[in-house]
């Protein structure tokens, strides 16, 4: 049988002459000469008989098998033809394999090529065994940062140091953690067919702590409570207060938390605290930003310099506030005295003490204001205002300044549409510039009366 493939590309076809000398090397004497030059001419890749060759058993090809140690790996080596001799076809090779009990992973690519392209006397993989897949374990993926790390934000080249994100807020019903399930994995063979075992995947448990619980398919921690996730002794805990040992400065950071804030130091300048529920301060507050929706509690005094703002959603209580500015939902507290600030309460401001005093600035409060002394006799100009909510009033003024505002553009504006209905009756037309004009300042005209009509 001969075969003749195409050359590929720019390779160069077979030449007759190297057909025929490859046949006489083969030892084929009988053969078509015409069916040759047809093969040489159709190039079909394809086995085409030729003519005939008796039988020569000793000079036909033989084949060897090695098997690795561990059974893994099969080797067929071949032995060539001697002149006159017969090649191995597949069935041939295949009963060999079987014989030595090669049963798994065969090649069948790399014999099909052998046949056609044989390699002689050098070892070729033909079988191959199937390794064992072992299982995964099982693995928690935590949606929080587990690490005790300081992460800084870049924002147009600049570093913010004070924004460190060291606390990791929550709220009720976030998922904190998710269990990955072990996987069993698959078993391996020899090329013999015998198993080789897998290792199965370990388990592994989730550990909620306190404010966490495990969700009923056993596979998610989930927040019961708002405030800081934390990683501790294994255990997934949220901590409903946030405490810091000490001052808040560059260390610490400016802090913004789901729940209660207590700091044990004092607040340096430039810093805020951001709570929601109560901030408890145990030392002294500068020039920073508190906000919390629920009390503000300071055991020492504020000394704001006059751009501190303390706002809080129900109560706050200090030592002494000294110019800063300062919203209460409900009631200002302070033990000492006020000086040069500006506090608003819904409900009342209240000093107490011995020397309890309201010196400079203004104090604002729907119900109730109360200090031992008010101003002073160098003549400190010093503004109480009670009976009203300082917000509703605010709102008020903003409502009577928008109203004067708007009578000061209604005016003008009503000088010009009158002159431009004058110029229509006259003209009956106007050119298309005017009446787009016209047209906005009747549109401008309704929205102006629509807001002095909303603030009568």
């Amino acid at each position: 049988l001969l075969k003749v493939t195409p050359p590929i590309g720019k390779g160069k076809k077979i030449s007759e002459s190297e057909v025929l000398n490859i046949i006489s090397t083969r030892g084929v004497q009988n053969f078509d000469r015409e069916i040759v030059k047809k093969v040489l001419k159709t190039l079909n890749g394809e086995y085409t008989r030729i003519g005939e060759m008796p039988l020569n058993i000793v000079a036909d090809s033989s084949a060897s098998i090695q098997i690795s140690s561990d059974e893994m790996k099969a080797y067929l080596i071949l032995t060539p033809p001697k002149t006159g001799g017969y090649d191995l076809e597949i069935d041939e090779i295949n009963n060999i394999l079987k014989s030595n009990n090669i049963l798994v992973g065969i090649k069948e690519d790399v014999l099909n090529k052998l046949l056609d392209y044989p390699i002689y006397n050098e070892p070729i993989l033909v079988a191959e065994g199937i390794k064992p897949k072992n299982g995964k374990d099982a693995e928690i993926l935590y949606t929080f940062n587990t690490k005790d790390e300081v992460h800084f934000v870049e924002e147009d080249g600049k570093v913010d140091f004070k924004n460190l994100n060291i606390v990791q807020n929550v709220v009720a019903g976030q998922i904190l953690a998710t269990k990955e399930l072990s996987t069993k994995g698959e078993p391996g063979r020899t090329i013999s067919g015998k198993l080789i075992p897998q290792k199965v995947g370990k388990d592994c448990l989730l550990n909620p702590g306190k404010n966490t619980h495990v969700s009923e398919d056993g596979l998610q921690i989930i927040a019961d409570k708002n405030g800081q996730v934390l990683l501790y002794g294994g255990k997934v805990i949220v901590e409903e207060v946030y405490t810091v040992n000490g001052d808040v400065n560059l260390k610490i950071g400016n802090i913004l938390f789901l729940g209660n804030v207590i700091i044990n130091g004092s607040i340096e300048d430039g810093f805020s605290v951001k709570a929601a529920g109560n901030i408890e301060i145990h030392g002294s507050v500068g020039k920073c930003e508190l906000d919390a929706e629920g009390d503000i509690i300071i055991s020492q005094g504020v000394m704001g310099k006059n751009e501190g703002f303390i706002r809080s959603g129900r109560n706050i209580y200090a030592k002494f506030i000294e110019n800063a500015k300062v919203e209460a939902a409900e009631g200002v507290y302070i033990q000492d005295g006020v000086m040069h600030s500006y506090i608003d309460a819904t409900k009342e401001i209240t000093v107490v003490g011995k020397r309890a005093a309201i010196v400079g600035g203004r104090m604002r409060a729907g119900e109730l204001i109360k200090s031992k002394t008010i101003g002073s006799v160098s003549g400190t100009e010093t503004t109480c205002e009670v009976g009203i909510d300082p917000k509703k009033r605010q709102k008020l003024n903003e409502l009577e300044e928008e109203k004067i505002k708007a009578y000061k553009e209604l005016e003008p504006l009503q000088q010009n549409l009158t002159n431009l209905e004058n110029q229509k009756k006259v003209m009956k037309n106007l050119s298309p510039e005017k009446e787009e004009l016209f047209r906005k300042l009747v549109e401008e005209s309704l929205n102006l009366k629509t807001i002095l009509k909303k603030n009568q």
